[in-house]
């Protein structure tokens, strides 16, 4: 009987074995498909994660190949990435493109490999090759494995670093996990769940039964000791790079990735852009983000908590593979040995991940647990006892049906990837490449080059600006003269961002300090044109008068186009001529009256004629059609505050914070409003919160206070609400975009 029991501990906790002979077939030929993918056909950065590779992390890793720091390149990330980068483009002859590439072919291939095996030793063969396969047929993870960036890297050490912790036992092990888990965590900050889930993994492993006296010596049973051991390796790169960080930059590097965290909790409603001008001067760290609206930040924290799972089964897996997911991690998990440490990887990631944005990329990580929950009731499900005692041939007949549901699951998942792929490479930035080859002929090597996105530098060879903030095309064209840009790139993403300049798609124009010297059209959103700065000082009468000239024949050419109407009346309310806007309004809105925007540019020109009621008339029209940007919203409370109607005005800007909660303009109107109908506490709140934003207001905040204190004169306080309106940019409908 005792030697029994010693046979079956010893199959029970037997070391998992070997992979199976066809698995490292199945992901070299995987690998092979995705490299003729990944180094054939994608000859061109895309518009996404490329653009960090090429305007950030690629400057990072010549920099330091060549000796140089810059703390600029580590703000939202370490120095794991830069590293990896720069060793690869050595092995590749400096080309950083095709590093980055190879790059991230190997960390896909070996990614998957880490899955399959966790996923193998938990549920089994059967699994484990649902999981390898299910990863490449994913759409999102083989974006990610064709788009080169930090993702399918850190992806891969933390899979590593999951593998060791979960399957390995002993000292080299566990420090191992600890130092691989570092580097997950300097390639990226979201990989800081690792040593939280490591924990719990490691308090709660068994031991392993010794087959031998070597075995006895070399495991470390005690949990102290293997989280000592873990603790050890992990913080060894993080002590180091804070070390070697701080000394190469004179100072302690600043991790920024707690705007991030304001974005999903503030910015939800705002472009990227125009959040980051208005939350990198607001927030300096996380406890700033938390203290600022801590009941919104529960509130938002909380519902990400509860329900990015359900994102998760819709978008980070096909919702067929993500609904039989969550029932294997719910029905299956816990009945299979080391359930809890799987778990409370996945788990970490989940609640970690859920302090950000969501972003399909972010979340790789757990795509291969959502597969391994599918492939737990595919293949593990119990059957009904009712029918279990029927006999093998049912069981053959549901394992029969398991197969046959996940090849189902994977191939439609499959041809879902194949589609990603195909819209990828058709929005593929094929006029940047174009454009590129006119710059290289034209020269010089390292000229400068304004753009939108730094592709079209990247490829030229030539140094990138990014494209100006100026208010108006003259503010443009005087920043590239102090800048010494040679170059001007403007092209879809430039004219769908910079609206305000899109008459730079039209190279037949004729503007002082700027000539257009190639032009291409591939198709309606793909099309390019370059112009060069000639470095002259410009008479900001001449420039406008030209462009008055050109709206106007712009005018003439589309005389039935709604939107050439809209797009130069939005002009020439930047060029201070509000009643030459409001009539090329008039036209469009009879042309097309479907285009909420006129209506809302009307609000704007009539507010600057000084026609507050007519601004007020526009503004109702605008939001009652579902268009409700906060500069509206605001402008309507502040039309019906000079009418002395203050609980609507109350409304209005309280709606106007709620879609733009860091504009402290709003928050001291929305306090002065609060004031006049007798809610101190909501006005002093409203006021706080703006100082807090824009601390220069606090002057601002205290006369609004003094004012509604005894023998106060409100009077000026009220017409401090007019002014903040009429300080705010007359087209902040164009704006700058909403691109990440």
């Amino acid at each position: 009987m005792k030697s029994r029991r010693r046979a079956a501990a010893s199959v029970t906790h037997a070391p998992p074995a070997r992979p199976l002979s066809w698995a490292p077939w199945t992901l070299l030929a995987a690998s092979l498909a995705l490299a003729f993918v990944v180094l054939r056909l994608h000859d061109t950065p895309f518009y996404g994660v490329e653009t960090d590779l090429i305007g950030d992390l690629v400057p990072a890793a010549r920099a330091l190949r060549a000796g140089h720091f810059s703390a600029v390149h580590f703000q939202f990330k370490g120095p794991g990435y830069p590293l990896l980068l720069a060793v690869s483009g050595a092995l590749c002859g400096g080309d950083y493109w095709w590093a980055a590439r190879c790059l991230n072919l190997v960390s896909a291939a070996a990614g998957a490999w880490f899955a399959f095996v966790i996923a193998r030793s938990f549920l089994g063969a059967a699994a484990g090759a649902f999981v390898m396969l299910g990863l490449f047929l994913n759409p999102v993870w083989l974006g990610s494995a064709v788009e080169a960036g930090t993702d399918m890297p850190v992806f891969a050490l933390s899979m590593a670093a999951t593998w060791l912790v979960l399957e390995r036992r002993g000292r080299v092990a566990w420090l191992t996990a600890g130092l691989i888990a570092g580097g997950a965590l300097l390639t990226r900050y979201n990989a800081v769940f690792l040593p939280l889930a490591a924990g719990i993994a490691l308090v709660t492993m068994r031991p392993p039964v010794a087959r031998s006296a070597a075995d006895a010596r070399g495991s470390v049973a005690s949990p102290a000791a293997r989280l000592a051991l873990y603790a050890v390796g992990f913080a060894f790169p993080v002590a180091l790079w804070a070390v070697v960080g701080r000394a190469l930059a004179g100072e302690p590097l600043r991790n920024l990735n707690y705007l991030n965290v304001a974005y999903e909790i503030y910015g939800r409603n705002m472009g990227w852009e125009p959040y980051w001008k208005v939350a990198s001067g607001h927030f300096h760290s996380l406890l700033d983000v938390l203290r600022f609206d801590p009941v919104k930040v529960a509130r938002v924290l909380g519902g990400n908590v509860g329900s990015r799972w359900w994102t998760d089964v819709r978008q980070l897996v096909p919702v067929w593979i993500g609904v039989p997911a969550l029932l294997g991690m719910a029905l299956v998990w816990p009945r299979r040995r080391g359930a809890l440490a799987v778990a409370a990887h996945f788990l970490f990631a989940y609640l970690v991940l859920a302090g950000v944005f969501y972003a399909q990329r972010f979340f790789l990580y757990l795509i291969p647990f959502y597969l391994m929950g599918a492939g737990a009731l595919l293949f593990h499900a119990s059957l009904p006892a009712r029918i279990a005692p029927l006999g093998s041939a049912v069981r053959t007949g549901t394992r029969a049906l398991g197969w046959g549901l996940a090849v189902l699951m994977l191939v439609v998942s499959g041809v879902g990837a194949i589609r990603g792929l195909r819209a990828s490479f058709a929005s593929a930035p094929a006029e940047a490449s174009l454009a590129a080859q006119t710059l290289r002929r034209m020269g010089p090597a390292g000229a400068r080059v304004m753009a939108r996105k730094p592709h079209v530098a990247f490829l030229a060879g030539m140094e990138h600006v990014p494209m100006s903030d100026a208010a108006s095309l003259l503010g443009l064209v005087r920043d590239a003269r102090a800048l010494r840009v040679e170059y001007l790139f403007f092209s879809g993403i430039e004219g769908r961002m910079r609206f305000r300049f899109l008459m730079l798609s039209d190279t037949s124009i004729a503007l002082p300090g700027i000539v257009p010297i190639d032009h291409q059209k591939l198709s309606t959103y793909h099309y390019y044109a370059l112009y060069r700065f000639t470095g002259e000082p410009v008479d900001s009468a001449r420039f406008q008068a030209a462009q008055l000239a050109y709206y106007a024949r712009l005018v003439a050419r589309n005389a039935g186009d709604a939107r050439v109407h809209w797009y130069a009346a939005a002009q020439l309310l930047d060029l201070g001529r509000p009643r030459q806007a409001l009539d090329l309004l008039d036209t469009a809105e009879r042309l097309d009256p479907r285009i909420p925007e006129t209506v809302a540019l009307k609000a704007w020109a009539r507010f600057r004629l000084g026609d507050p009621e007519g601004a007020g008339r526009e503004c109702g029209r605008a939001i009652g059609s579902g268009f409700m940007p906060p500069d509206i919203l605001a402008l309507l409370g502040t039309v019906w505050a000079m009418e002395g109607r203050y609980d609507p005005a109350r409304i209005a800007f309280q709606r106007a914070t709620n879609v733009d909660p860091l504009d402290a303009r709003t928050l001291l109107q929305l306090g002065i409003v609060r004031f006049e109908l007798g809610d101190s506490a909501g006005a002093r709140e409203a006021l706080d919160r703006c100082v807090v934003l824009a601390p220069g207001m606090s002057a601002a905040r205290d006369s609004v206070r003094a004012a509604y204190s005894a023998g106060g004169d409100r009077r000026q306080v009220l017409a401090m609400i007019t002014r903040i309106q009429r300080s705010r940019s007359d087209t902040a409908l164009l704006g700058t975009g909403t691109d990440r």
